[in-house]
């Protein structure tokens, strides 16, 4: 009876092991595609580039979840007076945004403060990084 719980437990072991590694394979290619975005951003952005409406386009990743989640009706309106408002998970939010010298880019709403890493502006996307997750926006032409 031991051996077959043995057993049991051991099969089970191994078919989630497999699992685990595609998840993270998938995390590791979408890493990586934001890694090489970063890799080509260097120089500081200005206000101006930021200024339009912004949708998501790519994966959101949750460093808490075991795989990444689709994200994309998401949408970012930036305003020349620094005004901003977003619409995530169909809740309309309004605020403030500034930019910082460190491409720290701050938003404040009423209820709170989120603060994002610009990790890179190329082609028409911006890639965003807070604590514990990345966005990737595509600008709205």
């Amino acid at each position: 009876m031991r051996e077959l719980i043995a057993l049991f437990i051991i099969f089970f072991g191994l078919l989630s092991f497999g699992q685990e590694n595609q998840i993270s394979k998938s995390n590791r290619e979408n890493f990586k595609s934001i890694q090489e975005l970063d890799s080509t951003f260097q120089n500081r952005i200005n206000e101006e580039d930021l200024i339009g409406v912004w949708f998501t386009t790519a994966v959101t990743h949750s460093k808490y979840r075991s795989n990444p989640y689709p994200r994309f009706k998401d949408k970012y309106s930036f305003k020349k007076d620094f005004s901003i408002s977003f619409v995530k998970n169909k809740k309309i939010t309004s605020g403030t945004w500034s930019l910082s010298d460190n491409n720290t880019l701050t938003i404040t709403t009423s209820s709170r403060k989120i603060v994002y890493q610009i990790r890179a502006v190329k082609d028409g996307t911006l890639t965003l990084s807070s604590s514990n997750n990345y966005i990737t926006l595509k600008k709205n032409n």
